[in-house]
């Protein structure tokens, strides 16, 4: 099953960037306990966490950073016993921005469980929806956490001023 969603978004692809590798050392950090630097957010990076299922089965996934090039394209891989699925963000720069392009690809290790017919139809409309609504949060966080660093900038250049009149 393969769902994507696009968005023309009026942040740069850098700023846009930096924020998702920003928020996944954030949530490596919250979730594992494991300190990651951005430097760390790379290609090859992998780590393994235990997640419990839907029906109470804790089951190991593996995350993987298969390819994570600056303002272009990131493409994470989480592979559990039963399933793959490997996530593709592309950014392309615009004049007023940046397209954002986020795909999920999932593979199952059986065809049984692939979701087909009606069944398959219901879950490709919510995941779209899903991940619309996971890039429009993800869009918005990033637009207010530019005008936290913007409002910073501008009151540490007032200090700076400041403490120079001195």
């Amino acid at each position: 099953m393969q769902v994507e969603v696009t968005k023309n978004l009026d942040v740069t692809a850098e700023q846009f960037y930096d924020f998702m590798v920003r928020s996944i050392c954030q949530q490596i950090q919250e979730e594992l306990n494991i300190d990651v630097t951005l430097d760390q957010i790379k290609s090859g990076y992998t780590h393994k966490v235990k997640v419990t299922d839907k029906r109470g089965n804790i089951e190991k996934i593996r995350y993987t950073i298969k390819e994570a090039k600056r303002a272009e394209s990131f493409v994470t891989v989480f592979t559990s016993v039963g399933r793959k699925t490997k996530c593709t963000y592309q950014f392309v720069p615009t004049k007023n921005g940046c397209t954002f392009t986020y795909r999920t690809e999932v593979t199952y290790a059986d065809s049984k469980y692939e979701p087909k017919g009606m069944k398959g139809k219901i879950s490709t409309f919510a995941s779209r929806n899903r991940l619309a609504r996971q890039v429009n949060a993800s869009y918005d966080a990033c637009k207010k956490d530019l005008k936290e660093q913007a409002k910073e900038a501008k009151k540490q250049a007032r200090e700076q001023a400041k403490s120079g009149e001195e």
